[in-house]
């Protein structure tokens, strides 16, 4: 394929890890470097590897590209004045290719910039003087096959290749530890005739051309021709005489096949299976149980006395208690009364009824009942006043039936000595008994019962 102006438009473009644009221009087949003018000189970096370019050169005049990439090409010549065309050309890469003497890299004299170079890959490597030979013509070498340039390397290669005068090295002399990587071509078989290529046989022919339809790389390419000039024809057997004895051999007596192993007797077959046990029988199941006799219908619960709105159990069930009983206004005399055992409800609807204050302890209560039995105040007429209504919700259980202690001192008979050894609870009900007030700590309820008992 030729470098024309719409591949390098339609090349891949990209902006490297180095920050700078790079052109791809890789695996496209390109025998000659031209028309490079195309790309306007907008590139730091041209890519031109995996191609099939023979010489380096021919470059529209580019001052802005630093480095050119030609691996896996054929390069041989590099003109001499490409450091004229790339005068900013930094880095080379031409790894494997087919530079084989020094004097195909004079052309890089004219580089006066170039810093890092690498020929990895190539028959000169295989050269004694490769490196003091490109470190004395090209001095602004940094780099060489990717190893730094050192002091020594620069001394020795002064001394080898004066500045002043002429070189006695032998740029052809091999080094005794060339690069494995790149033996000399193998030479010619012996027993092949130097004209073995001249005279092809159809199939032989047929098989050149299936090896050469099947190389997709410069590599295989090149070990595809090495072949070729060894007088080896891919894919099939080297020519020569057929094999034999050498001479003055003994001849060879013709060998006997071993006798075949004795028949072994055919394996037995194989023992068919045992079929397998039936499942257990499932046991009978046990006879259904005779039907229970029907219970009897529990007794409904005897009817309890009223506990102001709760029952025994707790207010489980749900449903409010019976109100209670109104008294008469007329009823029992004040001796009755201090005999009965009202609660605090009944007691609170008989002074309601009458007209006088619910508020108070229960003895509170008995001792305003009795009070008022013992005045005579019955109403106007006599008449018992209408029931009253019933409460809408009976009060808390924490503050009914509330009775003092019967260890705790009346009211009525305290003494100096009593009160300092009452307690919290015991001061408000005595203070709450004479209607004072129950408010502040211990200390102010304890003066003000004492103020009040004088």
């Amino acid at each position: 394929m030729r470098f024309t102006a719409d591949l390098a438009v339609h090349a891949a473009q990209r902006m490297n890890p180095l920050g700078e644009r790079e052109v791809i221009l890789r695996g496209y087949k390109i025998a000659a470097i031209e028309n490079t003018g195309t790309l306007k000189d907008q590139f730091d970096v041209i890519d031109l590897s995996d191609n099939e370019i023979t010489r380096v050169g021919n470059f529209a005049p580019a001052r802005r590209l630093t480095t050119l990439l030609l691996h896996n090409n054929r390069v041989a010549t590099i003109d001499d004045n490409l450091g004229d065309q790339l005068p900013s050309l930094e880095t080379l890469m031409l790894c494997h290719n087919r530079l084989e003497s020094l004097t195909q890299l004079a052309g890089l004299r004219s580089c006066a910039k170039l810093q890092h170079l690498a020929c990895v890959g190539n028959p000169i490597k295989r050269l004694e003087h490769y490196r003091s030979f490109l470190i004395a013509t090209v001095p602004s070498l940094k780099t060489l096959d990717f190893k730094k340039i050192k002091a020594a390397e620069r001394e020795k290669a002064s001394e080898l290749f004066p500045e002043d005068g002429p070189s006695n090295a032998d740029l052809t002399l091999v080094s005794a530890t060339a690069d494995a990587a790149h033996p000399p071509p193998p030479p010619p078989r012996s027993g092949a005739p130097p004209a073995a290529l001249a005279n092809l046989t159809a199939e032989q022919k047929a098989a050149i051309r299936r090896a050469v339809a099947n190389a997709t790389t410069p590599a295989e390419v090149d070990a595809l021709e090495r072949q070729l000039r060894a007088g080896v024809i891919p894919g099939l057997a080297p020519p020569g005489p057929p094999p034999g004895p050498p001479p003055g051999a003994p001849p060879s007596v013709p060998s006997v096949p071993p006798p075949p192993p004795p028949s072994m007797p055919p394996p037995p077959p194989p023992r068919a299976a045992a079929p397998p046990p039936p499942p257990p029988a499932a046991p009978a199941a046990p006879p259904p149980p005779p039907p229970a006799p029907p219970a009897a219908a529990p007794a409904p619960p005897a009817p309890r006395a009223s506990t102001g709105g709760f029952s025994e159990l707790g207010d489980e069930a749900g449903a409010p208690a019976p109100a209670p009983a109104a008294m008469e206004v007329d009823g029992p005399s004040a001796e009755d009364v201090g005999k009965m055992k009202a609660r605090v409800t009944e007691l609170r609807a008989a002074l309601e009824a009458r007209g006088l204050p619910t508020d108070g302890l229960k003895k509170v209560l008995k001792e305003r009942l009795l009070g008022a039995l013992a005045g005579g105040d019955d109403g106007d007429d006599g008449a018992a006043p209408a029931a009253p209504e019933p409460e809408p919700a009976p009060a808390p259980a924490a503050a009914m039936d509330v009775e003092p202690d019967a260890a705790r001192p009346a009211a009525d008979a305290l003494t100096a000595a009593e009160v300092e050894k009452m307690k919290v609870y015991d001061l408000k009900l005595a203070l709450e008994a004479r209607g004072l007030s129950t408010e502040g700590l211990k200390k102010v309820l304890k003066a003000r019962l004492l103020a009040a008992l004088g």
